[in-house]
């Protein structure tokens, strides 16, 4: 646990670092290439730092990237530290998670619109896109691909998403992987085991 909270304040530290860099042009645009967390409220061309700027909580509006977004580590790595909180089961109902319950375009905390890369992967509210990381992706909406080793969980799921593990409360796509799960869907499940609300299937389910 100690490793945990060592991470979670290291964490804290490089985005505070960035963001009072930041703050001088919050609410503002940035061009071609912007350090990451941004208080930005748009930003074009290449973003790049550690981590996303979902975690900049004190800024109203949402933050939206447009472009290569490029998280070096990302919010990814706290999924599986703590795999309990963002299981299947607590992930899609309103009486135990912040999924459903928030689920809000006036909560949003940041958009990205186009390419996502990470190396843990990220926490993003709404993805317009591609996402592609070494290990983790959530958030609220996907309108496009996200290809990540270990998980993809997202709230609704419009498009392809590929991982060892697949979770959305609403699929309108493909999800391909070894365990996928969904709560509505109108598409395709492909893997060794795939449930949904209508059948719990081995290989193919739709």
């Amino acid at each position: 646990m100690r490793s945990i909270y060592f991470i979670t304040f290291l964490f804290v530290l490089i985005s505070s670092i960035f963001f009072a860099q930041d703050m001088s042009e919050s609410n503002g645009r940035s061009y071609v290439f912007n350090l990451l967390p941004s208080s930005k409220k748009n930003s074009y061309g290449l973003s790049i730092g550690l981590i996303g700027s979902e975690v900049i909580c004190n800024v109203k509006g949402v933050k939206n990237s447009n472009g290569l977004n490029f998280q070096l580590i990302g919010q990814g790595l706290f999924i599986p530290l703590n795999f309990s909180v963002y299981k299947y089961e607590n992930s899609f109902f309103s009486d135990s998670s912040w999924m459903v319950s928030n689920f809000d375009v006036k909560n949003y905390k940041a958009r990205h619109n186009g390419l996502l890369l990470s190396l843990f992967g990220t926490m993003t509210d709404e993805i317009n896109g591609v996402s592609i990381s070494c290990l983790s992706s959530m958030g609220q909406r996907i309108n496009g691909v996200s290809i990540n080793f270990f998980m993809n969980l997202y709230t609704i799921q419009n498009g392809v998403s590929v991982s060892f593990y697949n979770a959305s409360n609403t699929l309108n796509g493909l999800q391909i992987g070894i365990i996928n799960k969904t709560t509505k869907i109108k598409g395709l499940q492909i893997g060794i085991w795939n449930v949904n609300e209508k059948r719990k299937f081995p290989i193919f389910n739709w």
